[in-house]
C-alpha cells in the first residue's frame, strides 16, 4: 500500500535481515510476503541482480502469444502518453509470469538505463530480480508499490516502481502493468496511474467484445471518471467486465457464465437499456444486494437490440416494445418513418392520453435533422377566429395592432422540418381548404397578401376522433382526409397493450423511483382500466413516488392510495379481448370519461387531472356529448 512506501525500511530490514524476525507493520504485506519467498529461495540481500531476457525465439513466441493484450497496452498507451512526459517513469506490460511483452521508452536521463534493464523477454519474477512491483502484484492480484530499499536485493534500492494488475474481460488474471523510475522521492501518484492504465486496458478489451452493450457503474450520477465497466450481450448475458466493477457486481467471484443483468440487478435489462437510451446522464439502479448505484451506457451499439424486441436502426426509431408497451405498434413506427421519407401524411389515432405527441417526436427526430424544426399546433385549442392567421401568417397592415412586416404562420416556419396538426378533426371546413391547397401546391400565403411561398415540410396529424365517419357525415373534407391519411398508425390504450407491463416498469424509472415495482403494484397497474391512458399513468406513479420510501419498491397499496379509488377502478378483461373491440374512438372514449367522472363525483377539474387531460378540452368533449353531461350532473346529484 502507499502509506508503507512513505515509511523509512531499515528497521524492517533490521529484523528481518539481521535478526530473522518478521517485521510485521512495517512494510506491505505483499512484500514481506515475496521477501519471505525469496529468502526460500536462498536468495542473499547482496547479490548481483542480473536482468536476463528469453532468446529472440522465445521472444518472439511470447510477443505472438500476446498480440491482443499488447495491442490494448498500446490503445492505453495513447491515452496515458502525456503522464509519462518528463515523468522519468519506464512504463512496461508483462504477461501473468512477469516477463516483459510491451514497454515503451522513458524520456528521462534514466532512459538508457532503463531501457537495457526492462527490455523485451526480460524475466522480472522473484525467481530472477527478487521483489518488484510488478511480481508482488501479480502475487496478490492488487495494486502494489516498492519502493528503494523495499526491493529485496540492495542493488535494486535505487529504484522505485508500481504495478497494477490486468484482468481480461472473464476474470483471468493474464499480466501486470508497471512504471519504474530511478528513486528521487517517493511517488504518490505513481500506483494511482498503474491503476488507471490497468483499467484503461481493461476498458478497451470489453470495448472490443463484439455487439456488447457498455455500461459504466458508479455510486453517484455525476462520476464520469469510474473505472467500473461491464459488457452486457444482446440477451442481457454478462460478457466481461473490469475488476473495478467486478467490486460491484460479482463480489463473490461467481462465475461469469451465470450471471447476466437481471440477476444482478432488479431492473429488466430490455427497460434499463431503454431508459439508458432516453436519459442524457445516468441513471439510478438497485442492485439485487439492495444497494442503489447509477448505470450509463458508454457505448454506442445501435445495431445492439434484443431479439425479442421490434428494431429499425435503419429507419432509426426507437420501436423496442418496451418503450410503448405493445409490440406491434411499435413494429410499425419504422413503416411510419419511411412514409415521412417518401413524402406521405401520416395520420396518428388514438384515444386522449396515449401518446400522440411522443410518437409524433420521434417520428420527426428519425425523419428531421437534429437543426430542423418541429412546429406543433392544438387545432382545438386556438380559438376559430385566430387559426387561420395562426396556421397561414399575416401580411402587415392586415390586423389592427399587428406585428410591423407581418408575421410568419406556423406552416411556414416548419419549412425544412415537420408540421404537426394535433386534434385535427376540430380544424374548421374553410380552413381544410386552405389547408388542402398548401399540400397540393406545397406554397402558402399569408393573409393580407397575393405572394406565395414555397414550404417543404413532412405532415403528422393527430386525433381522437373517427374522422372516416366525420367525412361520410360531412364534418371533414373527404379530399383532405385521403391527403393526410397516407399512412395510418393506430395508437392503442394503455388497457389493450400487451407488453404494458415493461412500460409500467419504464415509467416508473423515469419517475425517479430506481426501485421499481413489486409483482403485485405491477398487477394493479396491469389490470386497471386507465381511461385517461398513459397521462393518468404517469400521474399515479408520481403521486405513488411520493408517498413512498424511495428505498423501497412501490406496492399494492402504494398504487391503490395513488389511484384514490381503491379497486373501484379495476377490471380484468384479457388484453385480446380489449384489443378485438368493435367500438369507435369516440365510445371509448366517451366510456373512460363517463368513469372518471363517477369517481370524482362530476367534479371536472379532478377529472381532468385524473385524465391527464386540460379542463378545456375535458368541457370540449362534454360540450359535444349529451351522455357525458348527463353523466357529470348525475354524479353530481348522488
Amino acid at each position: 500500500m502507499t502509506h508503507y512506501a512513505m515509511r523509512d525500511c531499515t528497521q524492517a530490514r533490521e529484523l528481518f535481515f539481521g535478526r530473522g524476525q518478521l517485521p510485521r507493520d512495517l512494510i506491505d504485506d505483499a512484500i514481506l510476503a515475496s521477501w519471505v519467498r525469496c529468502a526460500e529461495m536462498n536468495k542473499q540481500a547482496e547479490q548481483a541482480v542480473v536482468f536476463d531476457g528469453h532468446t529472440d525465439a522465445r521472444t518472439r513466441d511470447l510477443l505472438a502469444a500476446n498480440q491482443a493484450l499488447i495491442e490494448h497496452f498500446g490503445a492505453a498507451l495513447r491515452k496515458f502518453g502525456p503522464a509519462f512526459q518528463q515523468s522519468g517513469f519506464h512504463p512496461v506490460l508483462t504477461d501473468a509470469q512477469s516477463i516483459i511483452i510491451a514497454s515503451r521508452p522513458a524520456s528521462s536521463s534514466d532512459c538508457d538505463e532503463l531501457q537495457r534493464a526492462l527490455a523485451l523477454g526480460t524475466d522480472m519474477s522473484e525467481q530472477a530480480i527478487g521483489t518488484a512491483a510488478m511480481n508482488c502484484a501479480l502475487a496478490v492480484q492488487r495494486p502494489v508499490q516498492v519502493v528503494g530499499r523495499e526491493h529485496y536485493f540492495e542493488l535494486n534500492g535505487n529504484f522505485q516502481c508500481a504495478a497494477a494488475p490486468v484482468f481480461g474481460p472473464e476474470g483471468r488474471m493474464l499480466g501486470a502493468i508497471n512504471l519504474t523510475k530511478r528513486i528521487i522521492g517517493p511517488e504518490a501518484g505513481a500506483l494511482s496511474l498503474a491503476e488507471g492504465f490497468a483499467s484503461a486496458i481493461e476498458h478497451d478489451m470489453l470495448a472490443r467484445v463484439p455487439g456488447a452493450c457498455l455500461l459504466r457503474v458508479s455510486w453517484s450520477r455525476d462520476d464520469r471518471h469510474s473505472h467500473a465497466v461491464a459488457a452486457f450481450g444482446t440477451d442481457g448475458q454478462l460478457l466481461g467486465m473490469t475488476q473495478d466493477a467486478r467490486r460491484f457486481l460479482n463480489p463473490f467471484d461467481a462465475p461469469i457464465a451465470l450471471l447476466s443483468f437481471d440477476r444482478v440487478f432488479e431492473q429488466r435489462f430490455g427497460i434499463a437499456r431503454d431508459m439508458m437510451s432516453h436519459s442524457r446522464s445516468a441513471i439510478p439502479m438497485r442492485l439485487r444486494s439492495g444497494l442503489l448505484v447509477y448505470i450509463e451506457n458508454i457505448s454506442v451499439p445501435r445495431s445492439a437490440e434484443s431479439a425479442s424486441e421490434p428494431v429499425s436502426g435503419r429507419d432509426g426509431v426507437q420501436a423496442s416494445g418496451a418503450a410503448f408497451g405493445d409490440g406491434v405498434f411499435s413494429a410499425a413506427l419504422p413503416v411510419a418513418a419511411k412514409a415521412l421519407r417518401k413524402g406521405l401524411a401520416v395520420l396518428l389515432r388514438g384515444e386522449t392520453g396515449v401518446g400522440k405527441e411522443v410518437v409524433a417526436t420521434q417520428l420527426h427526430a428519425a425523419t428531421c435533422a437534429s437543426a430542423a424544426p418541429r412546429v406543433a399546433i392544438n387545432c382545438a385549442a386556438i380559438p376559430e377566429t385566430l387559426i387561420e392567421s395562426e396556421l397561414f401568417g399575416y401580411a402587415e397592415g392586415t390586423y389592427t395592432g399587428g406585428r410591423k412586416g407581418g408575421s410568419p404562420g406556423r406552416i411556414e416556419e416548419a419549412n425544412g422540418g415537420t408540421l404537426f396538426l394535433d386534434e385535427i378533426g376540430d380544424m374548421p371546413l374553410p380552413l381544410q381548404a386552405r389547408l388542402l391547397r398548401v399540400l397540393d401546391s406545397r406554397e402558402v400565403t399569408r393573409l393580407g397578401e397575393s405572394k406565395a411561398r414555397k414550404v417543404s415540410f413532412n405532415l403528422i396529424c393527430a386525433t381522437h376522433q373517427d374522422l372516416a365517419a366525420m367525412t361520410a357525415q360531412g364534418r371533414f373534407r373527404a379530399d383532405l382526409y385521403y391527403r393526410i391519411a397516407a399512412y395510418t398508425l393506430h395508437i392503442p390504450p394503455l388497457r389493450s397493450r400487451a407488453q404494458r407491463a415493461q412500460l409500467f416498469d419504464k415509467l416508473v424509472l423515469e419517475c425517479g423511483h430506481a426501485a421499481g415495482l413489486s409483482g403485485d403494484a405491477l398487477d394493479v397497474l396491469c389490470r386497471y382500466a386507465w381511461p385517461g391512458n398513459v397521462r393518468e399513468a404517469i400521474n399515479v406513479l408520481r403521486r405513488a413516488t411520493l408517498l413512498c420510501d424511495e428505498s423501497r419498491p412501490l406496492g399494492r397499496q402504494d398504487i391503490l392510495e395513488a389511484l384514490d379509488s381503491g379497486a373501484s377502478g379495476m377490471t380484468p378483461p384479457p388484453v385480446s379481448q380489449a384489443a378485438e373491440s368493435e367500438h369507435t374512438l369516440d365510445e371509448l372514449e366517451a366510456t373512460a370519461i363517463t368513469e372518471a367522472l363517477r369517481r370524482c363525483d362530476g367534479h371536472v377539474g379532478q377529472t381532468a387531472d385524473l385524465l391527464g387531460i386540460s379542463r378545456s378540452t375535458l368541457q370540449r368533449r362534454m360540450r359535444g356529448n349529451a351522455a357525458l353531461r348527463e353523466a357529470r350532473d348525475h354524479t353530481r346529484g348522488r
